[in-house]
């Protein structure tokens, strides 16, 4: 039989229920005043909070939100309370938020994001958003604006992008750029600076000033130091070296900068190697140029003295000497007449070293091949004549090798090239050409200045103004120039005559008004064992013939030196001055005529015309021209075909010998 409780006990089970009852309580109050001191946290907290639930028919619904959201939107969010999250922010149907946070009360995993609005000036706005379950499908969402922090973080991206650019342009500056401490460290360089001494960045920047700078660096530094103290920045020049212990030239623009916090220096420096090359090269052409003057004026002045001293001198040799073919050795006149003409000879050497003195400089001569010299200077010469004028260069075949200073060939390029520019009107043509030549006895007893033996010739011809003969008589004197004042010294063609003649060379010049200009420079051969093998040249006899040969030349002396020639090899010569005169003698000629030796460029008619007249009277006739200007040049000038028979002037008897026989025929 079950036991009735007793009154005690029942008594004691009211007490406990009691205190469950009391402990609830207290609990259910613990709860609240978290949840109050949790809800007062969130509406104080900087960041905004709002809460959604899921309902039942998967729609995000607006339930609560914190002071903050508020504050920091300027939004009142009561009206948005019950509404779905599409129906209280419209504007987040285009954006993935409602997806995200759909998932995060579904799957109860966290969601995080930043969103910035901008547009391609500025920041319009941006947010943090966190969203996490807080259970019953309940979402929790807290953002804040992060509007200011993404204005910064673009300033400090653009800050970066261009320190970068900034880096980069200092990098690939032309110039070394450091920065120095005020103790003469490196702060900072550019990768100029260590390319251009020789050094890796690490390398270098463990250096100090000293280290790469002149020995007197020291007090130098004491003295920029002083200058930057005083005014602020300064400029110098100093020699730095590079790891080889070779020396750059530099010149420097120092400046006080702040760098970190503290003073430094900023140095800017400029590779100026070229510049002192350039000054170097200017002295040296000062010094060349005083002295080219120095030395042309004592030629000039050599020269007029020569001139009226060797007549005189001429008068007592030669008096000496027709008085001595009437005295005999035994008679005491005899002795002294000896001695009058033994002085006179001794003043005429002395005339000629003087002569001789006045060309004489410093020089380097070296075996050269005149092609590779010419084609080496072409591109600097093309540069220098200007893209209005063409210049077309003809090299010879098998040239011989010659001795002379590289530096003389350029110069006589230039100066001639140059020349032959300033002839030129508008647009142009210049011709450089190259050629062995051989000179015999006979060519030399008629060219002072020349003698027998193997040359190569440089020749420069142009299509410009040309000259008339009162302007060639004077174009190698010093000073004398055609240019208007300020553009012409009147050395260019003194300094080619000099060099040509201390190089022991010949010089002719062929010119005719409008008809332009060629200069023929020959420069002896040189034999080298070692390298040369000398050639045997075959000397064969001059042959002659019978024929009848009509000579045309407008100047007198080489008709008659000529007409001189032909008639010692046996043919019977015609002499004419001027075409009018050929074609006159022609007609009323009654024999044949079986060779036409013509000038080119001569008044009243040119070469080709005078040919084609005087063939219509004598159609076998065989015709050779000549002329001062090269067969290339006379070509371009329309006046001859390329191919036809051609003679250069000067000509000895035997080249003209050879070549009038060549034409006839054997």
């Amino acid at each position: 039989m079950r036991q009735k409780p007793t009154y005690e006990l029942l008594e004691k089970k009211i007490r406990e229920l009691k205190n469950v009852e009391i402990a609830l309580k207290k609990k259910e109050q613990s709860l609240q005043d978290s949840e109050n001191r949790l809800r007062s946290i969130i509406d104080s907290a900087p960041f905004g909070a709002y809460v959604y639930k899921l309902s039942n028919d998967g729609k995000l619904i607006f339930s609560a939100f914190n002071a903050a959201a508020e504050k920091i939107l300027g939004v009142n969010h009561d009206q948005f309370l019950g509404k779905s999250i599409i129906e209280a922010f419209p504007a987040l149907a285009e954006t993935p938020i409602p997806d995200a946070y759909h998932r995060v009360a579904e799957t109860g995993k966290p969601f995080y994001t930043e969103h910035v609005d901008y547009d391609e000036q500025s920041i319009m706005g941006g947010f943090e958003v966190s969203a996490v379950n807080i259970g019953e499908k309940q979402v929790a969402v807290f953002f804040r604006d992060i509007t200011e922090r993404a204005k910064a973080e673009k300033r400090r991206r653009l800050e970066e992008q261009r320190n970068r650019m900034l880096v980069e342009m200092l990098d690939s500056a032309p110039s070394s750029i450091v920065v120095l401490d005020t103790d003469a460290r490196f702060l900072y360089a550019n990768r100029t600076t260590f390319e251009m001494h020789g050094y890796t960045e690490d390398e270098f920047m463990k250096l100090t000033i000293q280290d790469i700078d002149e020995p007197e660096s020291k007090e130098r530094i004491g003295e920029v130091k002083r200058l930057l103290d005083d005014y602020g920045e300064t400029t110098f020049t100093v020699e730095h070296y590079r790891k080889d212990r070779s020396i750059i030239p530099m010149r420097v623009y120092a400046k006080k900068v702040e760098w970190e916090g503290k003073t430094a220096i900023l140095n800017i420096g400029t590779d100026i190697s070229d510049i002192r090359q350039a000054e170097k090269k200017r002295k040296l052409l000062e010094e060349q140029l005083h002295q080219s003057r120095k030395i042309e004026a004592i030629g000039r002045l050599a020269g007029g003295v020569a001139h009226d001293f060797n007549n005189m001198l001429s008068l007592i040799i030669g008096n000496a000497d027709m008085a001595l073919r009437h005295v005999e050795p035994s008679e005491p006149l005899y002795n002294n007449l000896h001695e009058i003409r033994k002085a006179g000879e001794r003043s005429a050497d002395l005339t000629r070293q003087l002569l001789a003195f006045a060309r004489k400089q410093t020089i380097a001569p070296l075996k050269l091949d005149l092609n590779r010299t010419v084609e080496r200077m072409l591109q600097m010469l093309r540069r220098l004549i200007g893209e209005a004028i063409e210049l077309e260069w003809i090299p010879g075949k098998n040239l011989w090798s010659v001795k002379v200073d590289p530096s003389q060939v350029d110069q006589m390029l230039a100066n001639l090239c140059v020349n032959s520019r300033d002839a030129i009107t508008n647009v142009g043509r210049i011709i450089i050409e190259t050629e062995n030549i051989v000179f015999d006895d006979s060519y030399c007893r008629n060219h002072i200045g020349c003698e027998p033996g193997e040359y190569v010739r440089l020749a420069v011809s142009d299509n410009g103004s040309g000259m008339d003969a009162k302007i060639l008589d004077k174009i190698f004197e010093p000073f004398f120039t055609t240019k208007e004042m300020g553009k012409g010294t009147g050395l260019g063609l003194a300094t080619i005559y000099g060099i040509v003649r201390q190089n022991k060379g010949v010089i002719n010049v062929y010119s005719e008004p409008g008809q332009g200009t060629t200069f023929k420079i020959y420069l002896p051969r040189h034999r080298s064992p070692s390298i040369d093998k000398p050639e045997k040249i075959e000397s064969k006899p001059i042959q002659g013939g019978r024929e009848t040969i009509m000579i045309v030349e407008d100047e007198p002396a080489i008709l008659k030196m000529s007409e001189m020639m032909l008639e010692t090899l046996g043919y019977k010569v015609i002499p004419a001055g001027t075409p009018g005169e050929a074609i006159r003698i022609a007609r009323e000629h009654t024999g044949l005529i079986d060779l036409l030796l013509t000038d080119v460029v001569m008044p009243e008619m040119n070469g080709r015309d005078l040919a084609r007249n005087i063939s219509s009277l004598y159609p076998e006739l065989k015709v050779l021209f000549m002329s001062g200007y090269t067969a290339n040049v006379i070509a371009h000038h329309g006046i001859l075909d390329e191919g036809l028979d051609f003679i250069h002037k000067p000509f000895s008897r035997k080249m003209l010998g050879g070549k009038v026989r060549e034409v006839l025929g054997d």
